[in-house]
């Protein structure tokens, strides 16, 4: 039996998916070599979802600083620091240029 078809295999793969995780199988062996692929911003996208779960606190923002590599949960009282919202924009602006590239990686397929 193909690895792909495997029942704990295809049950793993929706498992993940489940959780949101952007996941693809690539049997390299037929039938004795398979590797699972994981898409890193699916898995931080989880990690987020599961942070905004954990502090419930109305202001919130959870940035990932990717130089660093470290997750920033910020919190704040009343109006929303000045440097929360250029972390914001950060995010975003990085999120869209992302999106563009998974764009064109797609188009060159």
């Amino acid at each position: 039996m193909s690895l792909k078809d495997d029942p704990r295999i295809i049950k793993g793969i929706a498992r993940l998916r489940a959780m949101g995780f952007k996941v693809v199988f690539d049997e390299l062996e037929e039938d004795k070599w398979g590797v699972l692929v994981i898409d890193i911003v699916s898995v931080i996208n989880y990690i987020k979802r599961r942070l905004d779960e954990s502090v419930k606190y109305p202001n919130m923002f959870v940035f990932i600083d990717w130089d660093s590599k470290i997750i920033e949960i910020h919190v704040w009282r009343g109006s929303t620091p000045e440097k929360v919202k250029e972390l914001m924009i950060i995010a975003r602006e990085k999120e869209e240029l992302l999106k563009e590239y998974q764009k064109i990686k797609g188009e060159t397929k």
